[in-house]
């Protein structure tokens, strides 16, 4: 049986679902000076603009807790930027056939 709990979530929750594992991973690996770019922009433009602020006005709700776990992860030592989604074509493509393959999620950092 397969189930899938990622339709439970909007697009904006799943990118910074993913978003929090990455920093996750990258803070486990210690790795340092990241920056991560995304096209989600209510997303991404908040977290531009929090970074650049002492104390970041709200998020958008349905993913406050996400932000304040990101923010609180980054912690000065990840970046974050918004593009495009045309300027990441790679990544969008493969968001894509992640969406519609019926598969686990499977992390690999080689």
């Amino acid at each position: 049986m397969s189930v899938s709990w990622w339709n439970s979530y909007t697009p904006v929750e799943v990118e910074a679902i993913a978003l929090r594992e990455a920093l996750l991973q990258m803070r486990r690996l210690s790795y340092r000076q990241i920056t991560f770019c995304g096209d989600s922009s209510a997303l991404y433009k908040y977290l531009v603009q929090a970074a650049q602020q002492s104390h970041p006005r709200l998020g958008p709700l349905d993913i406050q807790s996400y932000l304040e776990d990101i923010l609180g992860l980054a912690n000065g030592s990840y970046h974050f930027k918004f593009i495009r989604r045309n300027a990441n074509v790679i990544a969008d493509d493969l968001a894509k056939k992640a969406r519609i393959n019926i598969s686990p999620a499977i992390v690999s950092w080689i």
